[in-house]
């Protein structure tokens, strides 16, 4: 459902944490959120909501919305929200982009729990991809929690690939090494241990598409490559990767990981990773 219609349903009247985001019928936040919310018997419900441009005047209205206990950001909203917010953490405000805001008495702050989530995974891979390069797919808010959790992990250098590399802000650049564009990556893929998708492609309904075409597929030969898009669990990009003998790993850990930082900013409660893990594997592996 959009804002109008979230705004004309009884869910407004009841403690509640809202996803915005557009699309977000792809969306498991829900489903992770209210088993989260379930296991600790809270009264709460976590609702997406897709937001059209047009809804952008209600968003400072619903926000002083008593019931409302927490919003939840995706693409291609992390940029938008900040303006509501009376503080940021660090992360965001170093990466100026937040996929979370906290209520904070009656203020909003903003946090960016991206970064955190995507590590994790990789922590096993620390010697394979430690002092190489990382090629990283996108230059939006998803790209700079990337570029900046990868300072922790002792890459070499990364790299950006954007389709308007002129264009990638003044904000990305600090966190990065180079900015290439679809036809140079190959080359920075010669010393990368690392490949990652952070754009869009090959997300739900868009299946077939990937960030590399065919005649470049053989570049992704023997790397740990990453894709934060996780549903469906392999995408075509994952899939290109897995037939040159690469490691891969979708965005199902990154989910995880990201909202149970979330979770414990919203409640102050741990999550349950293990029990949400299980139950987003069977609804991702029944549904493919």
């Amino acid at each position: 459902m959009n804002l109008k219609e979230f705004l004309q349903t009884q869910h407004v009247q009841k403690p509640h944490f809202v996803l915005f985001g557009n699309p977000v019928g792809h969306s498991l936040s829900p489903l992770m959120h209210n088993k989260a919310a379930r296991y600790y018997g809270l009264d709460v419900r976590y609702y997406s909501v897709q937001l059209a441009n047009n809804e952008k005047p209600l968003i400072k209205d619903f926000l002083q919305n008593e019931q409302l206990k927490g919003v939840n950001l995706t693409i291609p909203f992390k940029y938008d929200f900040i303006q509501y917010c009376a503080g940021l953490g660090p992360v965001s405000s170093k990466i100026q982009a937040v996929n979370v805001l906290v209520k904070n008495k009656n203020r909003w702050e903003g946090y960016n729990t991206d970064g955190y989530g995507f590590a994790q995974p990789l922590k096993q891979y620390s010697d394979i991809i430690g002092g190489g390069h990382a090629v990283i797919f996108g230059s939006g808010g998803a790209a700079r929690a990337v570029a900046y959790a990868l300072q922790d992990l002792d890459i070499e250098q990364k790299i950006i690939v954007s389709r308007n590399p002129d264009d990638v802000g003044a904000i990305v650049r600090p966190l990065i090494d180079a900015v290439v564009d679809y036809q140079e990556w190959p080359s920075a893929a010669e010393k990368a241990g690392l490949i990652v998708n952070c754009t869009p492609l090959g997300m739900k309904p868009n299946l077939s598409q990937s960030p590399v075409n065919e005649g470049q597929i053989q570049h992704l030969k023997n790397k740990i490559c990453y894709d934060l898009i996780y549903n469906p669990a392999k995408t075509n990009f994952l899939k290109q990767a897995e037939s040159q003998n690469s490691t891969i790993i979708n965005g199902l850990d990154m989910l995880v990981h990201q909202g149970s930082r979330i979770f414990e900013l919203w409640t102050g409660r741990k999550f349950p990773i293990k029990v949400i893990k299980k139950t987003l594997q069977e609804r991702l592996y029944a549904k493919d």
